[in-house]
């Protein structure tokens, strides 16, 4: 009996709940903060990607002087030179394996950038949610 007493108070009350606009303007802020981080986050694997490229391009280019271009040169290569190549290959073998997961990381971050972007059905254009378009 004592639970009716309480919805009748409620139902006499000034309870009112926020206006559907208000709702989705705090929804569409909160969804622009997600995608700004998003973005944010992309453009930094964009740019350890690429410097890593260009620095793992100059590795490869170092290390094809270090082969040398003479048929049999490589029986000739002294032991510094030598541990330099395998040094250099393990360095490239690194580097393609931290491409690789750069790549992969960004696939994944545009699937929840896309996510994110579903969330918010009333924005005009969810399309800079993601860096790529």
């Amino acid at each position: 009996m004592n639970w009716i007493f309480r919805i009748k108070r409620i139902a006499r009350s000034d309870f009112k709940v926020r206006s559907p606009e208000r709702d989705a303007g705090t929804d569409r802020v909160r969804i622009a903060a997600i995608a700004k981080v998003l973005e944010q986050v992309g453009q930094e694997v964009g740019r350890e990607r690429t410097k890593l490229a260009e620095r793992l391009q100059a590795a490869t280019d170092q290390a094809a002087t270090l082969v040398g271009t003479d048929d049999f040169e490589y029986l000739e290569r002294d032991e510094e030179s030598e541990q330099a190549l395998r040094e250099a290959e393990i360095q490239m073998n690194r580097a393609h394996a931290r491409l690789t997961q750069l790549d992969a990381f960004k696939r994944k971050l545009d699937t929840i950038s896309d996510s994110v972007g579903s969330l918010a059905p009333g924005m005009s254009d969810p399309a800079p949610l993601r860096s790529d378009r």
